[in-house]
């Protein structure tokens, strides 16, 4: 720059940046701000896996409630004596070819329901309530076409 010729605004801003010592501290400071918000990033990164994690607990949950109903669904009809299992929960009798016995759990959950039908009964088609009793009895007979819906109330089998 010639000697005696004036610098505008802008060209003496950019010489006092430049020769100013204090650029150094600013360029520092972006610096520095640069680390927290790559470390900001990465917490973040985190949270997003934690949520990751999270949905996939979630979904295999509900996976695992899906097939639990399912199982809650399925009918399964029964030719011959059979005891129920806490998986089951509706039993079609077939007693058409021979009398058909089935048995409540001997140790049922309170509250666990279970549903019992008759689909045929040319023979004996009966519910043994296994050491327990159903209003006092502890053994139900079923006709064609009837069933029987029972829960167990930690002391009797209920229902109707």
């Amino acid at each position: 720059m010639a000697s005696g010729q004036k610098l505008n605004a802008k060209e003496k801003a950019l010489l006092d940046f430049y020769y100013d010592n204090d650029y150094e501290s600013r360029i520092s400071d972006l610096e520095l701000k640069v680390v927290a918000l790559e470390i900001a990033v990465a917490k973040l990164e985190l949270q997003v896996a934690a949520l990751e994690v999270a949905v996939n607990e979630l979904i295999a949950e509900i996976v695992r409630l899906d097939a639990k109903l399912d199982r809650l669904n399925e009918i399964s009809t029964k030719t011959e004596n059979y005891t129920i299992v806490v998986a089951d929960h509706s039993i079609v009798i077939d007693a058409s070819a021979n009398a058909v016995t089935i048995k409540m759990p001997a140790d049922p959950a309170k509250g666990q329901p279970f549903n019992v039908a008759c689909s045929n009964s040319d023979n004996a088609a009966t519910i043994d309530f296994n050491g327990k009793t159903f209003y006092g009895s502890s053994s139900e007979r079923l006709f064609k076409g009837e069933n029987l819906d029972v829960q167990y109330d930690g002391i009797q089998w209920v229902g109707h």
